[in-house]
């Protein structure tokens, strides 16, 4: 079974794409790592992230606005959810695809419940390119400076290594002769 970083690092931008087509952020996260570590290129991580996250989100938008009858009918908690999602369409108006996307586990439903609640297509393509083009920079670039705090973090330890080391095997050693010494069992 493949780790994320296996998975990225032999299928590169393609699983980046794919992953964040679907839930996104470990895919990203991993990757834009994988980048500081030189294996990618930040930039088109972060391009293709964007571009896959909004191809999800607007497939999931078209599914809702065409097939809202049937979703809404094989899904109830999604019938009791729109009184709810529409309030708070209301009431954030375009900046709630901004909170949706960065509120984990709603991003897969949020172009659904758009296209349920009627947003007109063009506002949500918009708004829909503006707010995944900044969560995948956002991310991206968390993942990335992560990646450069982790090195730093381990370049300080690399000197307590040695030391850790030999604590280790002196340890080790000192172990091994009180075993030697508890078998001996003294003559009579």
């Amino acid at each position: 079974m493949f780790s994320v970083d296996q998975l990225i690092a032999s299928y590169g931008y393609i699983a980046v794409g794919l992953g964040c087509f679907f839930e996104g952020e470990t895919i990203l996260l991993a990757a834009a790592f994988l980048a500081h570590k030189g294996y990618l290129e930040l930039r088109w991580i972060i391009a293709i992230a964007a571009f896959g996250s909004f191809a999800g989100d607007v497939l999931s938008y078209l599914l809702g606005r065409w097939k809202s009858d049937f979703i809404v009918q094989k899904l109830g908690s999604i019938r009791r959810n729109i009184p709810k999602a529409k309030m708070f369409l209301a009431r954030h108006g375009a900046s709630a695809i901004f909170l949706m996307r960065f509120s984990y586990g709603l991003r897969a439903t949020t172009g659904v419940l758009f296209g349920i609640t009627g947003m007109p297509p063009f506002k949500f393509i918009v708004l829909a390119a503006l707010s995944c083009s900044v969560w995948a920079f956002l991310i991206g670039m968390a993942g990335y400076f992560l990646g450069h705090a982790a090195e730093a973090l381990m370049n300080k330890l690399a000197h307590y290594e040695k030391i850790v080391a030999v604590a280790v095997l002196l340890g080790g050693f000192g172990l091994w002769l009180a075993k030697i010494a508890l078998r001996k069992k003294p003559r009579d």
